[in-house]
Parts: structure tokens; C-alpha cells; sequence
């Protein structure tokens, strides 16, 4: 996902494709799709911290 993020920074762009393995192209992936995924994985790191965190 990182990979990504950086690639469309650095091309100025806001979609790539999506190879498979024989680099047959298998879907895009959008900036837009990218920040959901960022979003989704900070909600989930935010459940652990708050799990993890003594109660005060």
C-alpha cells in the first residue's frame, strides 16, 4: 500500500493498475481507494492501542 502511495506522489498521478502475476492487468487502484485502506488500518491500530492501554 506504501509502494503505492508513493508511486502515485511521485507520477502525479491518481490511479495504477493492478497486475497479476503473468502482469495481466487485474483492476485500478485509486488514490481515493488508498486513503480508505490507510483510514481502515488506523481504525484498526486504534482499537489495539485502546485495547492495550491501562484504564485510567
Amino acid at each position: 500500500m506504501f509502494d503505492a502511495i508513493r508511486t502515485l506522489h511521485e507520477s502525479s498521478v491518481r490511479r495504477l493498475p493492478v497486475v497479476d502475476a503473468d502482469d495481466t492487468v487485474a483492476g485500478i487502484v485509486t488514490l481515493d481507494d488508498l486513503v480508505v485502506m490507510l483510514s481502515d488500518e488506523l481504525d484498526s491500530l486504534s482499537d489495539v492501542i485502546e485495547a492495550e492501554s491501562p484504564p485510567y
